[in-house]
């Protein structure tokens, strides 16, 4: 069985009655459109300021990743600065202190030897010679990479006799730094007892590292 409805009111009061349902309609249509403008007002506030956030940091980065930069730079400048200093030093600095060559002459010097003179000359050390098979092994040496100035010593003295003049040579010979001993020149004073000697001898900054059976040359002089 079916059921009809049917509105037996006039129309001004079917009008009447319909009126706050439309209001009500209009009021929740202006809320959710408010609703809707201040939802998507605070979500494009916060991408904004998020936005704006990443933006500094990312300037911030840039910022610090310049000085860095530049701190690393300076860096580089400064070690090629200290390594053109070294190896400066090294190229016109002597090798070994004087006045430790003097104190090690004189503490081998025997006690019946007048030593006359002791001269001391700054030269360029130079390379340990290398076999050719040692040779083509070796790693090249730096470019303007300097040897360390060795020092060369010629002393004069007098002496009893030839033995004490070959036992200080000896000496001499088994002491570091000292290396290539020859004795150029030894002669008998005329009139006297004495003997006159001239020895040369290198004072070696490797003697330590590369030192073998000690030797002595003698001239025929």
């Amino acid at each position: 069985m079916s059921e009809f409805l049917v509105n037996l009111l006039p129309s001004e009061a079917r009008q009447v009655s319909a009126l706050p349902q439309r209001r009500r309609a209009l009021w929740l249509s202006v809320g959710l459109i408010g609703s809707l403008t201040f939802g998507l007002t605070a979500h494009s506030f916060v991408s904004a300021r998020k936005a704006t956030a990443e933006r500094d940091v990312a300037q911030a980065l840039r910022e610090s990743a310049q000085q860095i930069d530049d701190l690393r730079d300076e860096l580089i400048s400064e070690r090629d600065l200290l390594a053109a200093t070294v190896a400066i030093h090294q190229a016109v600095a002597l090798s070994v202190e004087p006045s430790d060559v003097v104190a090690t002459i004189s503490h081998l010097t025997p006690q019946n030897m007048i030593l006359e003179s002791l001269q001391l000359q700054a030269a360029e050390q130079k390379a340990p010679a290398k076999s050719t098979k040692s040779r083509s092994k070796a790693k090249p040496a730096p470019v303007g990479a300097a040897h360390p100035a060795a020092v060369e010593c010629t002393l004069k003295g007098l002496a009893p006799d030839d033995r004490t003049v070959q036992s200080f040579a000896d000496a001499l010979a088994a002491t570091a730094p000292f290396t290539d001993v020859e004795i150029t020149e030894q002669r008998v004073i005329s009139g006297d007892n004495g003997h006159h000697f001239i020895l040369t001898f290198t004072a070696d900054p490797y003697a330590a590292l590369r030192r073998g059976p000690a030797q002595v040359a003698r001239s025929n002089q």
